[in-house]
């Protein structure tokens, strides 16, 4: 199914590009989150793409680049967490329906804190979301320029994004959740520490489930967790999703 190139506007008047499949017939709408310093194509190559996978078993599937990243306005560096809260609640506003969120790392802590107040969230994925991330970005963070100048695209970010979230504030926002909540992470991942998966499923009070994907780094890049990761999001979508 071949998706449909959309065009729609932040709360800033910024234009924000994306992609959005449509089966002649569906009941629910998944939201896929980019990671920080990611685009929507992330999602979308090698294929077959999981939003291909999914829109032919019936799902509506949009995702999307926020402000300042792949094709939309914006300067990368303005990014915080409520920055990117804001463009994913301004692409919800845009497809008028229920939504399940499914973020990856920063998507991930993106997706929990719109869940946490927006009622049209209706189910939750996070993986390899964090809580905190100070450890690995202040690495790259210049203390007198107040920005971090690193050669990759996540390398780079502001001091504001850095205070933008918190250990503390984001398992708050983690105990505000009250949808079905699958959180994903893998046991290898040295990016993201396991535990802050644990924080999460400790602190949320919805229903939830935690996964931890053996031998899976960060980005699950290999064909066996990827496989692991996938059935898992299939399964829990026919869970909740009736």
């Amino acid at each position: 199914m071949k998706p449909k190139k959309i065009w729609f506007k932040n709360s800033k008047g910024q234009r924000l590009a994306g992609k959005l499949w449509t089966p002649k017939k569906y009941k629910h709408t998944l939201v896929f989150v980019n990671s920080f310093g990611g685009t929507k194509e992330e999602w979308i190559s090698p294929p077959p793409s999981w939003p291909d996978v999914l829109a032919r078993l019936g799902y509506r599937v949009f995702t999307f680049d926020f402000r300042g990243r792949g094709e939309s306005d914006g300067n990368y560096l303005e990014t915080t967490l409520q920055t990117n809260v804001d463009d994913l609640m301004s692409a919800i506003e845009y497809l008028k329906s229920k939504v399940t969120l499914i973020g990856g790392s920063f998507g991930g802590t993106t997706s929990i804190s719109v869940a946490a107040k927006d009622k049209r969230v209706e189910c939750l994925v996070t993986m390899a979301a964090p809580h905190s991330f100070w450890a690995v970005q202040r690495l790259f963070f210049d203390d007198k320029k107040k920005i971090a100048t690193g050669k990759k695209q996540w390398e780079k970010f502001s001091y504001a994004f850095l205070k933008s979230y918190t250990k503390d504030k984001m398992l708050r926002q983690a105990s505000k959740v009250k949808v079905p909540w699958l959180i994903v992470h893998g046991n290898k991942d040295d990016t993201v520490p396991v535990k802050q998966a644990r924080d999460f499923y400790g602190e949320a009070r919805c229903i939830k489930e935690l996964q931890i994907i053996k031998d899976a780094g960060h980005n699950f890049n290999t064909d066996e967790a990827d496989e692991i990761l996938f059935l898992l999001l299939r399964g829990w979508l026919e869970k909740y999703l009736k």
